[in-house]
């Protein structure tokens, strides 16, 4: 991390804090370490909290407390009141700590601070933890509400990606979701970091007389628990003695109260309430297995993170399996299907081994990937992208929250110096974004409804301690020991060519590429066996080489991408910095090399980004991805190079009266 540059932080949670539930777990995690890295840093947020877990370093800044305003309810005017004095509080934590960068997480707090920064000029950092056209739906039930619902979350998402000035999503779907809503160039994918747990929460994974199946969280309808509730009736038919412990918090509102006891009722089914996230983390530690029914594709549950940094094996719903590998850290079945689910817990609690190798990858995964270090590292480079100046003084925004075309730069200048006056009425944007909030407010409810959290960001290089060197292919750049056991004056070390071979001495040239270690040495072995008696050889994969894809064509940043298994097309192209906007999305052009062969296969990426369908399509280590211009752009080029580019500079003449 960058140490020489310290920022005042104003981080905007409208949500009560701290609590257990998962977004004020990441906004705590997070302000929490850049307080520890030498920022400053002051959360503003609601008058009450859930003193669950210690906040040290971090200036808190309430709203003040007045009678009837219960912030625990989901909807209604309280809400709106909350939100315009939290816009008030910002506004002088702001001006009296000479705040660099406002942090807003979720809906509700980055439209508070797009109100702030049109007083003030300071720049907005909008951390999305998931999509609303994706989270609103789930409040209703009924299917004119539900599309209503999407719609307006639609709206909201491209203005809230529009106008801030930097963007950090926790997955590259809602990164990539975000990028083509007007957040291309500004949006960086920074996932949340898994906690270091101690010792004593790594349990023994062993087949008992009762299996005993945990989930960890909030008890709302969002998370699928109802699908959960029937795979688990199905679990009890093959294990009878099987328990189900759903470890929550406790809730404010009373329908949450209702709802565990409803839970409650249910055969084997017991609902604790947790004091402490400390005490929480115990009881999961005793889990069999555990479970993530979730089914939004937007986010991902931060729960997730605590379920691999336990080491526990992991059953998890696919659209918002993001982090989790399937048959490697963790099981993942289809959303909503009770039966997939069954079957996967059921496999699960019959062997332990499984269970026991899926926990140790999921908790090496955590605590490579998602490092408290590389996310903070993730969060200034943002910052220092919006943000102009020393750390040392007094920073301004790098560039106004709309981007705005280069002619309108001296008037935005102006407008920006005017800004503090009171004396000054309200613009025609602000109050649009004024608007903005109150709808927000009464549709999309509290925060913390938004339990997401994380990928490993896209340029994450393959770890060697995850490649399993009986099943891995070799590939171009990868460093071998190749050992003779009986001639150990033949060992060799050598790096494998582009074209996928590699040269030993007294045996020739070997194709190494796409081969396991034991399928090459089989190979050297025959090739050496005319000049050797019986040749004995082992391959040892010393050094992975680095690994990358391709992304070229009508992208922000055409260049290389550093691979990690599972990349898919899209996390590749965000990583470029998303579509340009003569991008043809329905014709992206994927081609792998094969070896002797090319493939080329045409993409449309126009279902993901406008419904959220999921990719069904991995990309290899030294893929292609070529994005083609649509005809507008082939037009504006032509013009470019053809009209503006050869004909000469036309003189203009002009007609003027002096009186």
């Amino acid at each position: 991390m960058n140490l020489t540059r310290r920022y005042r932080i104003a981080v905007v949670a409208a949500c009560p804090f701290p609590s257990l539930r998962g977004s004020q777990v990441l906004v705590r995690e997070l302000a929490a370490g850049l307080a520890h890295a030498g920022h400053s840093v002051h959360v503003v947020t609601y008058p009450t909290a859930q003193h669950l877990a210690p906040v040290e370093r971090i200036a808190i800044h309430r709203v003040r407390k007045l009678p009837g305003l219960w912030t625990a309810h989901p909807f209604g005017w309280q809400k709106v009141v909350l939100d315009l004095l939290l816009a008030w509080r910002l506004l002088g934590v702001v001006r009296q700590q000479r705040i660099d960068i406002i942090h807003a997480h979720n809906v509700e707090a980055p439209l508070v601070a797009f109100l702030v920064r049109w007083l003030t000029g300071v720049p907005v950092v909008y951390h999305a933890h998931n999509a609303l056209a994706d989270e609103l739906p789930c409040y209703f039930r009924r299917s004119l509400p539900r599309r209503l619902a999407r719609v307006i979350g639609a709206r909201l998402d491209r203005v809230l990606a529009r106008a801030a000035d930097g963007v950090i999503a926790l997955s590259d779907r809602l990164g990539a979701y975000l990028a083509v809503r007007g957040a291309a160039g500004k949006v960086a994918v920074v996932p949340p970091a898994a906690p270091r747990l101690a010792a004593h929460s790594e349990g023994r994974i062993g087949r008992g007389a009762a299996p005993l199946v945990m989930y960890g969280g909030n008890l709302d309808p969002y998370q699928d628990l109802g699908c959960l509730m029937e795979a688990f009736l199905r679990l009890r038919a093959a294990e009878p003695q099987a328990r189900l412990v759903l470890v929550t918090h406790r809730g404010a509102h009373p329908r949450t109260a209702r709802r565990a006891e409803r839970l409650a009722r249910q055969p084997g089914v017991v609902v604790e309430e947790t004091p402490s996230f400390a005490a929480g983390v115990r009881r999961l530690a005793q889990a069999d297995v555990l479970v993530c029914p979730r089914g939004s594709w937007s986010g991902f549950p931060i729960k997730v993170l605590n379920y691999m940094a336990l080491g526990r094996p992991i059953v998890h719903a696919r659209a918002s399996a993001h982090a989790i590998d399937d048959g490697v850290t963790g099981l993942v079945v289809d959303d909503g299907d009770s039966g997939a689910l069954a079957r996967a817990m059921l496999r699960v609690v019959r062997d332990p081994a499984l269970g026991a190798h899926l926990g140790r990858q999921a908790r090496t995964v955590a605590r490579e990937r998602f490092a408290l270090t590389r996310v903070l590292n993730n969060v200034v480079e943002v910052y220092e992208q919006v943000v102009v100046g020393g750390g040392d003084g007094r920073q301004r925004p790098a560039r106004p929250g709309r981007q705005m075309e280069l002619g309108m730069k001296e008037q935005m200048q102006r407008l920006a110096e005017a800004r503090p006056r009171r004396s000054d009425g309200l613009s025609r944007s602000a109050v649009t974004l004024a608007s903005a909030l109150l709808l927000a407010a009464v549709v999309a409810g509290c925060a913390p409804k938004t339990v997401e959290a994380p990928l490993p960001p896209v340029s994450e290089p393959l770890s060697p301690s995850l490649v399993d060197t009986g099943q891995y292919r070799l590939e171009p750049g990868d460093i071998l020991r190749v050992k003779f056991i009986y001639q150990p004056e033949m060992d060799v070390k050598l790096e494998i060519d582009p074209d996928g071979n590699i040269s030993i001495p007294g045996v020739g040239e070997v194709q190494a590429r796409g081969k396991t270690a034991e399928e090459l040495a089989r190979d050297v072995e025959t090739l050496s066996s005319t000049n050797l008696r019986d040749p004995e050889v082992t391959v040892i994969v010393a050094q992975l080489g680095p690994r990358k894809v391709f992304v070229t064509g009508e992208v922000r940043l055409p260049g290389p991408v550093l691979y990690r298994v599972g990349m898919t097309p899209m996390q590749a192209i965000i990583d470029r910095g998303g579509f340009t906007e003569v991008a043809r999305i329905d014709s992206v052009l994927h081609v792998t090399n094969n070896g002797n062969t090319v493939e080329a296969t045409r993409l449309d990426f126009s279902g993901e980004i406008k419904e959220g369908s999921p990719e069904l399509q991995a990309l290899a280590v030294n893929d292609q991805i070529v994005v083609p211009r649509t005809f507008i752009g082939d037009a504006n080029a032509f013009v470019r190079l053809y009209i503006r580019g050869l004909m000469p500079t036309m003189p203009r003449l002009g007609v003027g009266l002096n009186p």
